[in-house]
């Protein structure tokens, strides 16, 4: 019996996506679990770096209130343009 519209390459087609399919569910979830676990260790790690810095960040803002600039004043400015560039990201 031939179906119209069904060509018979379609149906072979079918039986081999389907085989993998049969074949390699296992090691696909264990491959999407292993990488959703390292991806939210990484966002964590990230997380932890940021927060860091910023913390540092902030000791060295405070830091340089009290230090007298005797011709440093240079690199003091970058160094406050940069803490508020990564302010303004935030």
């Amino acid at each position: 019996m031939h179906v119209v519209g069904y060509k018979p390459q379609e149906a072979r087609s079918n039986k081999s996506i389907n085989g993998f399919k049969r074949r390699r569910p296992f090691t696909f979830s264990l491959f999407f679990q292993g990488f959703s676990y390292l991806q939210l260790n990484l966002i964590s790690l990230f997380l932890q770096l940021f927060s860091l810095t910023i913390a540092r960040h902030h000791q060295i803002n405070h830091l340089l209130h009290f230090i007298p600039s005797n011709g440093s004043r240079r690199s003091s400015t970058q160094l406050h343009t940069h803490t508020h560039l990564l302010h303004q990201h935030l």
